[in-house]
C-alpha cells in the first residue's frame, strides 16, 4: 500500500499599496493647510502651528523647534 501525500504551501500574497490619488480638491486642501501653517509660523503663534502637524509629532514639537524653522527659513 503506498500513500502520497501532496503538501500545498500556502504562500501569502502579497498585498497591494493603494496611493491615493491627489486630486484637486485634495491638492486645494493640502496647499491651505501648508499656507495657514506658514502664516502661523510667520507670526509666531506656535499654539496655531502646531494644529497643523500630525498627531504622531504634535506633543513632541516645541516651541522653541518652531522658532528655530523660522528663525532658518525666509518664507
Amino acid at each position: 500500500m503506498v500513500i502520497e501525500l501532496d503538501f500545498i504551501s500556502e504562500t501569502p500574497k502579497k498585498e497591494e499599496k493603494i496611493t491615493p490619488k491627489l486630486d484637486d480638491k485634495r491638492l486645494d486642501k493640502i496647499d491651505d493647510i501648508s499656507r495657514n501653517f506658514i502664516t502661523s509660523l510667520k507670526a509666531e503663534n506656535f499654539k496655531d502651528a502646531k494644529n497643523y502637524l500630525s498627531d504622531l509629532i504634535i506633543d513632541q514639537v516645541t516651541d522653541k523647534q518652531l522658532k528655530a524653522l523660522t528663525s532658518h527659513n525666509r518664507f
